[in-house]
């Protein structure tokens, strides 16, 4: 039998695991003469991080709701759960967090901030807000 979390859990899941992650990344990066800034939100937290006095990468975690699969609806009592999910600046990556660890949400974070400047250095000129020069 599944079960889907509600607002509650979700919310505080995202203030007790993904916000203190996002700072302890945050630090790491401040150590190295990133500036990174981390936004506090209804519905969860917002990673930013800028270079050049610039915003540069977006990630972001929000609790959002979502209907409980057909399949699974009859053995719950609600039509909705919330998830966790990912974000980043040109929209969902279509998973969620809900469950992971500190340490998973750590590293989802340095994948993606990873998999994007692999992008940036690939492509340089190519993102609409960053071109060259």
């Amino acid at each position: 039998m599944f079960k889907f979390p509600g607002e509650a859990k979700v919310k505080h899941f995202i203030k007790d695991v993904v916000e203190p992650a996002m700072v302890e990344v945050q630090k790491e990066l401040a150590t190295h003469g990133w500036k990174a800034n981390i936004t506090k939100e209804e519905n969860g937290v917002t990673f930013q991080l800028e270079r050049d006095e610039k915003l540069d990468f977006y990630y972001q975690v929000i609790a959002t709701e979502h209907e409980i699969p057909e399949a699974h609806s009859e053995n719950s009592k609600y039509d909705t759960h919330w998830q966790a999910d990912v974000y980043i600046r040109n929209g969902a990556l279509g998973y969620e967090l809900y469950g992971c660890s500190q340490d998973e949400v750590i590293r989802d974070l340095i994948d993606q901030l990873e998999q994007y400047f692999n992008f940036v250095d690939s492509a340089p000129g190519q993102l609409p807000w960053n071109t060259v020069s």
